[in-house]
């Protein structure tokens, strides 16, 4: 069932995405104002076009502490109907576009419109051609969480008073329940501490429940797990990540024009690093290391290549030479989620990078 509901999402959105990789379209012309969710917590829920069901409910709930919670409610479908899915929101750095991270691999983008209403848009962030609709429309209150997670992982820790569980896709700690099999994973924690581990990494099958409130903030949430599945004593979740900032950031190129980069087949890692205090770029083209200079003016950024080392470059992938060259024709930038997008004259995207 649930490739059945990834494909919905999928053929749903990829059948009306944008053919150019241009720059995700800014709010009138101040780009470097966007426009705010509001006050939060806030819901936005709605019905979307769904490839394989009758249509796609979806929820999703923002709190401010840049946390959400994302449902999918199938409709029209036989069995299990319903997904969701948590992890961390931020906003482009210049536009309406809004990146969801959370526990699988790609983000989900939405786009804040001068309503207040959300609106959908495809896997790289752009808008769905398409008369259907793909809003989701602000509820007049925020509603209360109740989920059900399946695989949830986090750390684990307990005293005699109280159980918590920090899940790795936020960083959040939620106070565990004394119900379900929290017995079983209490167990698992007092024998990795015997053993002498400092650490666990649960995954299980939990329920979330969150009360939301109109005071900027929601109560706190409760986890009730419902199932054990593994424990691995001394590991610990990765950071979540913060939203990625522009300088003093290591950036790995995964697009070029319209081509998918795979580091894997280089030499080197193409990267991209831009220094705040000498305002000097450094990296890698894949295989020989660029310097360089770049010149930053809100939006506006040029960068210019003075220096690359002269090593031979065999490798039949080799995407050193258009890389540089698509570094000289940079004159904006955007971040969204933890990409950077870098634009031409046009508003074409000359490349894409994630952070490291």
């Amino acid at each position: 069932m649930k490739k059945t509901m990834n494909a919905a999402i999928c053929c749903g959105v990829l059948a009306f995405a944008s053919p150019v990789w241009s720059q995700p379209a800014l709010p009138g012309d101040q780009p470097a104002h966007p426009l705010a969710l509001g006050a939060l917590p806030a819901t936005f829920q709605g019905d979307l076009p769904c490839a394989s069901c009758e249509a796609i409910q979806y929820t999703v709930t923002f709190n401010p502490d840049h946390t959400y919670v994302l449902t999918y409610r199938y409709r029209g479908v036989q069995g299990p109907d319903t997904r969701s899915d948590l992890g961390r929101w931020s906003q482009a750095a210049f536009g309406p576009v809004i990146a969801l991270r959370g526990q699988g691999e790609n983000p989900v983008f939405f786009a804040l419109q001068a309503d207040g209403n959300l609106r959908l848009q495809d896997i790289e962030g752009r808008n769905i051609l398409s008369q259907q609709n793909y809003t989701l429309t602000r509820l007049p209150q925020p509603e209360s969480v109740s989920v059900r997670l399946h695989p949830l992982q986090g750390e684990f820790t307990a005293t005699a008073d109280a159980a918590q569980f920090t899940e790795c896709a936020t960083g959040k700690t939620f106070p565990v329940t004394p119900a379900g099999e929290s017995d079983k994973l209490a167990a698992a924690w007092a024998n990795a501490r015997a053993q002498g581990a400092q650490t666990v990494v649960a995954t299980v099958y939990g329920e979330l429940t969150q009360t939301a409130t109109l005071q900027g903030k929601s109560d706190p949430a409760g986890l009730t797990v419902l199932r054990l599945d593994d424990v691995k004593a001394g590991s610990k979740c990765a950071m979540p990540k913060t939203p990625a900032q522009l300088q003093n950031q290591v950036w790995n190129l995964v697009k070029l024009g319209d081509q998918d980069i795979d580091a894997g087949q280089l030499p080197r890692a193409p990267q991209l690093l831009l220094q705040a205090d000498s305002k000097r770029l450094s990296g890698s083209g894949g295989c020989n290391a660029i310097l360089g200079s770049y010149q930053l003016d809100g939006q506006r950024l040029s960068l210019s290549t003075v220096a690359s080392t002269r090593m031979a470059c065999t490798s039949p992938n080799d995407v050193e030479g258009p890389f540089v060259q698509s570094l000289s024709e940079v004159r904006s930038w955007n971040i969204l989620g933890n990409w950077l997008e870098l634009y031409d004259e046009k508003g074409q995207m000359l490349a894409r990078f994630e952070a490291a």
